[in-house]
């Protein structure tokens, strides 16, 4: 999975084959948008649900 911001928008993307992620994160790289590697989206993906429970 890929996960970004990019254009006012976020978006989530899942691919088939490793082949598939790596090439769809070069093209993220050559276009100026870079991808958080994995073990950094879960602290901030926890981050988000804990501010949303607390609302």
């Amino acid at each position: 999975m890929s996960y970004g911001y990019y254009d006012n928008q976020y978006f989530e993307e899942g691919y088939e084959c490793e082949e598939l992620y790596r090439a769809r994160i070069q093209h993220f790289n050559s276009v100026g948008i870079h991808a958080w590697p994995p073990q950094n989206i879960k602290p901030i993906l926890q981050t988000i649900i804990n501010e949303i429970a607390d609302k």
